[in-house]
């Protein structure tokens, strides 16, 4: 009596050699790339942006970040930020431009929300890592 072994293609899970270096080399050869959504309320989303990017160019980045700090709210909280208008507290521009950041950004549709939160999160990626360091509590994602 002679005893087989079942094929490794008949095993469940089983992914022979050859099959998984051509899925490798395919995910490989395969790169991200983000499909590009157009902005719809565009006037709304560009004001907004240039609010967000004057916070995080001029010295009142640090001033912004002890007020964050102050009402223990994270950096990555974007609509927190925005409901409570702390980005017009840091940005004298947006304080006096007659409209908040909170009814630029509910003035936006859904996709146009993802983009300005997904620009802002780059944004405070982008601060200083000695800043980051220094307020590495608003930084903490718990």
């Amino acid at each position: 009596m002679v005893e087989s072994q079942p094929s490794k293609l008949l095993v469940a899970g089983s992914i022979p050699v050859s099959r998984s270096r051509v899925c490798v080399r395919i995910l490989i050869e395969m790169a991200y790339e983000q499909a590009q959504i157009p902005v719809q309320q565009a006037e709304a989303f560009e004001r907004l942006k240039a609010a967000v990017e004057r916070i995080f160019a001029s010295p009142a980045l640090e001033k912004f970040y002890r007020r964050l700090e102050s009402k223990n709210i994270g950096a990555r909280e974007f609509e927190g930020i925005v409901g409570r208008g702390l980005m017009e507290e840091a940005d004298p521009e947006l304080k006096t431009a007659g409209v908040s950041a909170k009814q630029l950004f509910e003035s936006l549709t859904i996709s146009d929300k993802a983009l300005m939160r997904e620009f802002y999160l780059e944004r405070i990626e982008k601060v200083d890592p000695g800043i980051r360091l220094k307020y590495r509590k608003v930084y903490r994602y718990y």
